[in-house]
């Protein structure tokens, strides 16, 4: 599981902080609308397993395609 909360959206770019399990450390993710793409501003997330990395991206994805960016989202991981 990873947990994502709204930090911002400007219009293009959407700023996430995230959580990965239970891991006390939080990190930054962006998603741009003109891009279409997403980024992770830290290295936190290299720290876990590739599947977060995966299903953050994917959650980022769909929020964007329905165009409909959650303040607060859980993915859930299989």
């Amino acid at each position: 599981m990873a947990r994502l909360w709204l930090l911002s959206d400007d219009g293009d770019v959407v700023l996430y902080q995230y959580q990965v399990e239970n891991e006390e450390k939080k990190g930054q993710v962006t998603y741009s609308r003109t891009h279409k793409g997403f980024k992770f501003l830290d290295t936190i997330i290299e720290e876990s397993p590739r599947m977060y990395h995966n299903g953050i991206g994917m959650a980022l994805f769909k929020m964007a395609k329905a165009n409909d960016f959650k303040k607060y989202y859980v993915v859930a991981m299989f």
